[in-house]
């Protein structure tokens, strides 16, 4: 009984050691690639996105937004 419960430790050790390597890689592998924001003309819906960008809730979330067009 007692091997099977440190089977069992071991097995879980190894288990999370992986899944916290694998979070850790996605954060140093992120790159700094531009947003880019399309939206609808004469849509009410999209002033969000321009009162984000206008107040500075991108930058200041480090996030790189550019306009790509009006559909």
């Amino acid at each position: 009984m007692k091997k099977f419960t440190l089977i069992k430790k071991f097995t879980l050790i190894i288990c999370f050691s992986f899944l916290f390597s694998q979070q850790l890689m996605g954060i140093v592998t992120a790159q700094e690639n531009p947003v880019r924001i399309g939206y609808l003309q004469s849509d009410i819906h999209q002033w969000a996105c321009w009162i984000a960008i206008e107040k500075g809730f991108y930058r200041q979330n480090g996030v790189d937004a550019k306009v790509a067009g009006i559909f």
